[in-house]
């Protein structure tokens, strides 16, 4: 015959497996996410980077286009075959820059770099106290939740926006090279 003693510790031990599989389940989550928003925060940067030398060397160019062709008119006796020259590379660079929208895609993209950068900074605390055993699993999985929110948020920033798959390979070698193979030396 079992005693009540028996019954609640085969239940209290059940219970505690299921707890223990549960906590492992959601670190492994939480690891997961973490690696997303590394990779995200690292790709976002890379890529305001980007827009943002496109968007200066553009204009840099506009600079010396425009200021060669006012010389040339000014100095240059035949200034008619330099200035039609000069105009047309200035209208080849200047025509598309308003379509392209440099200015805004750098600004969402600065956005995107910091808002990822704070959810991987929430996912690594938030991961400490998924190892600490204190923590009940149900108030861990309410906040995960409330974490995953702020991401579900940043996607609706990043729909119109390019997608460079050979930065995306970049980044993801930088993160698993930062996250597995850094022994903190």
């Amino acid at each position: 015959m079992v005693t009540i003693r028996e019954w609640l510790t085969l239940i209290l031990g059940v219970r505690w497996k299921m707890l223990e599989m549960a906590r492992n389940k959601l670190k492994a989550t939480v690891w997961n996410s973490m690696l997303d928003a590394d990779l995200n925060s690292r790709y976002w940067g890379y890529l305001g980077k980007r827009y943002y030398n496109f968007d200066w060397y553009s204009k840099v160019i506009l600079s010396i286009v425009s200021v060669v062709g006012v010389v040339s008119w000014l100095f240059v006796k035949e200034a008619l075959v330099y200035w039609r020259i000069i105009s047309i590379i200035f209208a080849i660079v200047a025509v598309p820059l308003p379509f392209l929208d440099w200015p805004k895609k750098i600004e969402v993209m600065a956005t995107l770099k910091r808002k990822w950068t704070e959810l991987k900074h929430d996912y690594e605390l938030f991961r400490v106290k998924v190892d600490d055993i204190e923590n009940d699993v149900n108030s861990l999985l309410k906040e995960f939740r409330l974490i995953q929110e702020k991401e579900l948020e940043l996607a609706a920033l990043d729909s119109h926006l390019p997608t460079d798959k050979k930065v995306v390979m970049t980044c993801w070698k930088e993160v698993v090279q930062s996250r597995f193979y850094n022994n903190g030396d």
